[in-house]
């Protein structure tokens, strides 16, 4: 991030997702870094804090450090979905942590439009110190905007059907942790 700042002054070294209005989401930081650890939900038969989780904390105080050290501005931990998307957009940041390229995709291309000689470029994310592999939680077909029955479907009341089931409760239970036994 040092580098980044000194090479590119009028870049904000590093930025990440809003975070939600109701406190329910820490936008990357929580979640999305915690899934880049490989930080799991379960301990055997019990549940297991995340946020309480050694490795997640060493990345946390490692994040307040870069931002102790200037290399994240203040603004980011106010600044609203639309506030990042036009920062994003803009090409304000030299690097940034996003938990979903879907939701931003039109922000990139923007940037790309505006700014054909220069990208965001997708780079490895971090990484747990204790050799976690990362943990993948996206299941089922949860989403929005993703799931379509296109009008050459042979028979759209079977597909609808099909929809209606995965979206059941045994549907839900089914797609996100498997067959019983």
């Amino acid at each position: 991030m040092k580098k980044i700042k000194e090479q590119f002054p009028e870049l904000i070294p590093f930025g990440f997702n809003d975070f939600a209005k109701d406190g329910s989401s820490n936008g990357s930081m929580d979640s999305v870094v915690q899934d880049m650890l490989g930080v799991p939900y379960t301990d055997g038969d019990d549940y297991y804090d995340r946020n309480l989780d050694e490795d997640y904390i060493k990345w946390v105080k490692a994040f307040r450090q870069v931002h102790e050290d200037g290399n994240i501005s203040d603004d980011t931990f106010t600044d609203d979905g639309d506030k990042f998307k036009e920062k994003l957009q803009t090409g304000k940041y030299g690097a940034v942590m996003i938990g979903s390229f879907v939701n931003q995709g039109i922000p990139l291309q923007t940037f790309k439009a505006a700014n054909p000689d220069s990208e965001y470029i997708a780079v490895d994310g971090i990484q747990s110190t204790k050799g976690n592999d990362p943990t993948l939680t996206q299941a089922g077909i949860s989403g929005w905007m993703i799931n379509y029955i296109g009008k050459n479907c042979q028979d759209p009341a079977k597909a609808i059907q099909l929809f209606t089931y995965l979206l059941s409760d045994e549907g839900e239970m089914l797609t996100n942790f498997g067959i019983e036994g």
